[in-house]
Parts: C-alpha cells; structure tokens; sequence
C-alpha cells in the first residue's frame, strides 16, 4: 500500500470514528449515484488533489511540499426553505472542524492545515455541499 493510500485511509477512519452518523468515503460521487437516503445521513468524500510547494534539487526531485486534499460534504434537506440547507451546511461544518482538532488526529497525518472553506450558497437546494481545502506535509 503507498504511503498516500495509508494516510488518506487514516483520515477516512478517523472522519468515520468521529461522525458516526454521517457516511464517510474516499470515492466521490454525483448527488444522483448517493441516493437521498445516503444525502439526508450527509455523505463526506475524502479525495487527495495533488501537491504543491515541492522542493526539486538535481537528484531528488519533487522532494518535500505539501499534499492538498479536499473534504467534501453532500447533503440533501427536504421539505423546506433553502436556508435550511445553509443551516444543515453549518452544522455538517461545526462537526468536521471538531473532527479535524489537531489534538485527536491520527499521528500518521503530521500536521493539517485548513487552507479554505467553501459551500453551496443554497444554489442547489434541496441539495448542498461544503469543501474544505487541507494541506498535510508529504511525508
């Protein structure tokens, strides 16, 4: 197993232990492959998007940096107006943010930098998603 795959799982479990009635994955998928019974619970999708920063010298290229990885949020609110789906973002926001403390994170990870937040802007309500932007060192 690559040392991406390890450390990408770490986050998975963790997320899993520390939101145990959301359904947390490493496989992304469009709203309509979830299924609103999965989008109700709140689907969180684990993806790494590449690295930056990386230090190149003759023999050890691509050396160090950071790995960037997204924390995605799928959600689905019924039978209300669409800032319920801004509230249901919210709160989906408040628990990754706990979930993601420096303090309960697996060792494995080394430290983890939020580096952006985003989310739906009720565009597509009764649908809607938060990102939130890592960094990770490349160990």
């Amino acid at each position: 197993m690559s040392r991406l795959s390890i450390r990408m799982n770490a986050l998975k479990e963790h997320l899993s232990s520390q939101l145990p009635l959301r359904i947390v994955t490493r496989s992304m998928q469009d709203f309509a492959e979830r299924g609103d019974e999965a989008l109700e619970k709140g689907v969180i999708t684990v993806v790494h998007q590449g690295l930056q920063d990386l230090e190149n010298i003759p023999g050890e290229l691509a050396n160090g940096g950071l790995r960037r990885v997204a924390i995605v949020g799928q959600l689905r609110v019924g039978g209300a107006e669409a800032f319920a789906i801004e509230d249901a973002e919210g709160a989906l926001y408040d628990e990754l943010l706990a979930a993601l403390d420096k303090d309960c994170l697996p060792r494995e990870l080394g430290p983890v930098a939020i580096t952006e937040l985003r989310q739906s802007g009720q565009l597509e309500f009764p649908y809607g998603w938060v990102a939130i932007q890592l960094t990770l060192p490349n160990l």
